[in-house]
């Protein structure tokens, strides 16, 4: 399969998104569960300070927006690479 940049900036905006999905779904239904494994993440990080959690439908949308975003633009960059290094 010949490597094509824009194939990958969209299979990772795909990808991107729906992390974002499950992600956010997490959040909203499970916040409790969401803080814990975030602490985790965060190498121990105790986040209680920031107080509760909350998806709105603004933060959902825009955070969405950048996230698949960055994930087109790594995409393609990614394909590029691939591209350049595949020729030699």
């Amino acid at each position: 399969m010949k490597v094509n940049k824009m194939m990958y900036a969209n299979a990772f905006a795909v990808t991107v998104s729906f992390v974002w999905l499950i992600c956010s779904f997490g959040v909203a239904f499970l916040p409790d569960l969401s803080l814990t494994m975030s602490k985790w993440f965060m190498h121990g990080l105790d986040m209680t300070s920031l107080g509760l959690w909350k998806v709105t439908i603004d933060g959902f949308i825009l955070g969405g927006l950048v996230l698949v975003g960055f994930g087109w633009v790594t995409g393609y960059v990614f394909g590029g690479s691939m591209e350049y290094f595949g020729k030699k």
